[in-house]
């Protein structure tokens, strides 16, 4: 580190790193992109010219790793490819930020958990949503109310007619996965943190791309090869958890719906509820039916860029993290038994993370 500034790679230079990561970065006083690495020309490119200053380019990644100079890298590959990186970038001695998901598979989430544990190094995957400021409210204010036992969550982001039109979103070989791995992620960490995160237990799930096979239908996001996709394109489950309470998710890039594009959390508590993105709060006292609108304040910078600000302050001043790792991959160990169980047809057990050795 260069006095109090901390130098940055990225690894991956496509669309979430141009739109998200290089502007949120640059927001930070205390850190500087040194480095880029993608495996195309043309992405490199388009990235570099968005950054002012001296900077180093590499279609290896690994270039990025060697690199003493480096402090941090923050992975912006495909979702696949995500595990690999983030092992060996820490095992090189960088503190890592990791796009969402943290990996695609359980096996890959054990292994990058054991390369945190292995290192002195922080870890942080980009859950953003945690720190959108009407999240933030509702948590905080369910909490104050002593909204007592949560007993039903409804998690939804559905989309009509988005689908991704990239291989790195519609081949599972890049992407790990269709929505459920892609939005699905967001919404059962946000409606999940937002419960308090009980223990998941059991799931049942079900998937299906019936949709993104059809060649008379279309997306705003670009066409795609219709028979080449080989993931999902909806996805929906059932988590139990060990507390009693129970949780709906539903995600979907198509659908023949109204909605262009819903994400919408609901909150069944003994004695209050609630809903995101709306930041309510509804409940009865002494048979008097009550709603309660929260004030969220002005509205911050995005949190996709209030995340990297947050991770930069707990490599530089130990601020505690957004997410956890065991959190994080916990997500994955649901996703996963979710995938499982849709390809079983049956509720499957979800594999527990060990915590953190305190």
């Amino acid at each position: 580190m260069n006095g109090s500034q901390l130098r940055v790679g990225i690894i991956g230079a496509g669309d979430v790193a141009r739109t998200c990561h290089l502007p949120a970065w640059q927001k930070v006083p205390e850190a500087r992109i040194v480095a880029l690495a993608d495996p195309a020309d043309e992405a490199l490119s388009s990235a570099a010219s968005l950054v002012d200053g001296e900077l180093r380019v590499a279609n290896d990644y690994r270039h990025l790793l060697d690199d003493r100079d480096i402090d941090v890298v923050d992975i912006c590959t495909p979702s696949a490819l995500h595990a690999e990186v983030t092992v060996a970038a820490l095992a090189s001695g960088k503190h890592v930020l990791c796009e969402k998901p943290l990996a695609t598979t359980l096996p890959d989430a054990r292994a990058v958990l054991a390369a945190c544990r292995r290192s002195d190094r922080h870890y942080q995957t980009a859950l953003h949503l945690r720190l959108d400021r009407g999240a933030m409210a509702l948590r905080q204010t369910l909490h104050d109310l002593s909204a007592g036992h949560i007993y039903f969550t409804r998690a939804q982001w559905l989309r009509r007619r988005r689908l991704p039109g990239r291989p790195g979103f519609t081949s599972k070989a890049l992407s790990g996965g269709g929505p459920l791995f892609d939005l699905g992620v967001h919404i059962f960490d946000l409606s999940w943190w937002l419960i308090g995160c009980p223990q998941p237990s059991r799931v049942s799930g079900m998937m299906s791309s019936c949709l993104a096979r059809r060649n008379d239908l279309g997306s705003e996001w670009g066409d795609w090869d219709h028979a080449a996709i080989d993931v999902e394109d909806f996805a929906a489950g059932w988590i139990r958890f060990d507390n009693g309470s129970v949780l709906s998710l539903e995600t979907c890039w198509i659908a023949l719906q109204g909605e262009t594009d819903m994400a919408r959390v609901e909150i069944l508590g003994e004695r209050a509820g609630g809903e995101w993105p709306a930041a309510r709060v509804f409940g009865e006292t002494k048979r008097r039916p009550w709603d309660l609108q929260l004030p969220v304040g002005r509205r911050q910078d995005r949190p996709r860029h209030e995340v990297i600000r947050r991770f930069a302050g707990t490599i530089l001043r130990d601020e505690p993290s957004v997410v956890t790792p065991e959190e994080a991959a916990t997500t994955i160990a649901v996703l996963a038994a979710l995938e499982h169980s849709s390809q079983t047809g049956a509720e499957v057990l979800v594999e527990p993370i060990e915590p953190a050795v305190r």
